[in-house]
């Protein structure tokens, strides 16, 4: 224990001192590089869309807003920290060419979706519940293709052990099962290392002063 003490740590000094440098050197850029979905454009049919949904309003890019058919397979994916709907224009493009109706949803907090003030309202079970409010939207009789990344895929994991009915497939990118997950964390330093932004973001105050800079 004395060597996984003293491991995480160096990971928050490690944190602290990458943190520190991003805030001084490239105070803006996590920004989003755009303020309003207007200012995207693209090269396939797709919509802009809004779904109220577990008390919040959520924007999503959706191919199927224009379609006829109602009975298109649905595919949702699911973004990570720090990116939003349009990280998965290619993917769109390509699996709405194949016949899917693709819905990329903006999770709450990000890019013109509703942000709630308070920490809580950012608990898995809260995301957990505005992703399945959306997949009853869209696909009310058949289950739906899941796709997600990083922040997203935790998401996408949880709402799989909860709701599977909703899901006929999931793919994940890059986020192994939590238990996996909490397991390797627990036996493995390098990989506690490389998490190391997950031990800066319960940081009091610096998080939200490097995020918000600019």
């Amino acid at each position: 224990m004395g060597v996984l003490k003293r491991s995480i740590q160096g990971t928050a000094v490690a944190g602290l001192a990458i943190a520190a440098f991003a805030y001084f050197a490239s105070p803006a850029a996590l920004h989003y590089p755009a303020t309003s979905p207007d200012d995207w454009t693209y090269d396939f049919p797709v919509s802009h869309r809004f779904f109220t949904t577990n008390g919040v309003r959520l924007h999503a890019l959706d191919t199927g807003v224009d379609q006829a058919d109602p009975e298109l397979p649905v595919m949702l994916f699911l973004h990570g920290f720090p990116q939003f709907s349009d990280m998965w224009k290619k993917q769109i493009k390509f699996f709405s060419a194949k016949g899917h109706r693709c819905v990329a949803v903006d999770q709450r907090g990000y890019y013109v979706s509703e942000k709630p003030a308070s920490v809580s309202d950012y608990a898995l079970p809260e995301l957990v519940k505005d992703v399945k409010g959306v997949i009853e939207s869209v696909s009310k009789e058949r289950p739906v293709v899941l796709v997600a990344h990083d922040w997203g895929a935790a998401v996408a994991w949880s709402l799989a052990v909860h709701h599977p009915q909703l899901l006929s497939h999931m793919v994940v990118l890059n986020v192994p099962h939590p238990a996996v997950m909490r397991e390797t964390l627990m036996s493995n330093l390098d990989q506690l290392r490389r998490s190391w932004y997950i031990f800066f973001f319960q940081l009091p105050l610096l998080p939200e002063r490097v995020m918000g800079s600019n």
